[in-house]
C-alpha cells in the first residue's frame, strides 16, 4: 500500500519565556493510502502539534513532512499561497475548536471549503442532505452557528470536512464534545470514508473506546512517538 503522507525525523518545540519546550522529538511515521489511524496521547504531548505539522498548518523545527512522495513546502510567508492551495485541494481538518464562521447559518458555514475551491455546491447538495440527516442535523440547516450547542457547532464542522471529498481527513479530537450516539455516528462515517471510498484519516484523541475504531494506535508520550 502507498503512503499518502510521511513524516521524517520531525523535532518541534515552543518558545516560553526564555525556556524551550519540547513537543516533539524525532518523529518518523509513514500513513498508507486509505488508512485510518488514531494518535494519543495526554494533553499537552503534541498530538494536536503533530497534526497541525503533517496537514501543513504548523511549521516544525527541524525534519520532514511528504505528501504523495513530494515534500511539502517550508511553513513560511513565502509558501503560503503553495501551502494553502495543496490543503485546500487535497487536505480537510475537523478542529478541536470547530472555526465556525457564526454570522453564518449551518448550511452557508458547510458550503465554504466547496467554493474555496471553486466547487459548484449544487453537485454536493444530496451528500450534504445526506450527512446533516445522519448526524441530525437536518432541522437546523438554516439556523446561525451562534444558536447552536458546543455539540451541535463540533458536528457542523464534521460535515464540513467530509462533503469536500479531500484525500486526507484530520481530525483533532472530533467527538470530545459530543455525546456516546453521536460520537459513535461520527466514527461510523469516518471508518466508512476510509474503507468504502479510500480516505485516509489521522485522528487526534484521548478516548480508548475512539482509538479502537482506527486501523492502528500510536501514543506520544513527552515528545516521542511509541
Amino acid at each position: 500500500m502507498d503512503n499518502i503522507i510521511t513524516a521524517k525525523n520531525i523535532c518541534k518545540s515552543y518558545k516560553i519565556g526564555e525556556d524551550s519546550q519540547v513537543v516533539l522529538r524525532d518523529v518518523s511515521i509513514d500513513f498508507p493510502k486509505g488508512s485510518f489511524t488514531c494518535i494519543m496521547g495526554a494533553s499537552g504531548s503534541g498530538k494536536s502539534s503533530l497534526l497541525y505539522i503533517l496537514s501543513g498548518l504548523d511549521a516544525y523545527d527541524t525534519g520532514e513532512v511528504y505528501f504523495n512522495g513530494s515534500r511539502l513546502p517550508d511553513f513560511s510567508k513565502e509558501n503560503d499561497k503553495e501551502l494553502s492551495k495543496i490543503r485546500c485541494n487535497n487536505f480537510s481538518f475537523i478542529f478541536q475548536f470547530y472555526n465556525l464562521l457564526h454570522a453564518l447559518t449551518v448550511e452557508e458555514n458547510i458550503y465554504l471549503p466547496l467554493l474555496l475551491a471553486k466547487k459548484d455546491v449544487k453537485d454536493y447538495t444530496d451528500k450534504i442532505n445526506r450527512l446533516l440527516e445522519a448526524v441530525g442535523l437536518t432541522d437546523k440547516r438554516n439556523k446561525k452557528i451562534s444558536t447552536l450547542s458546543g455539540g451541535e457547532q463540533q458536528r457542523v464542522s464534521i460535515i464540513r470536512a467530509l462533503v469536500a471529498e479531500t484525500e486526507v481527513i484530520f481530525a483533532d479530537e472530533p467527538t470530545g464534545n459530543l455525546d456516546y450516539d453521536n460520537s459513535n455516528k461520527v466514527i461510523d462515517l469516518l471508518v466508512e470514508l476510509s474503507k468504502k471510498y479510500d480516505k485516509t484519516v489521522i485522528l487526534a484523541t484521548h478516548d480508548h473506546e475512539v482509538a479502537k475504531r482506527g486501523d492502528k494506535i500510536l501514543t506520544l508520550k513527552n515528545g516521542i512517538l511509541i
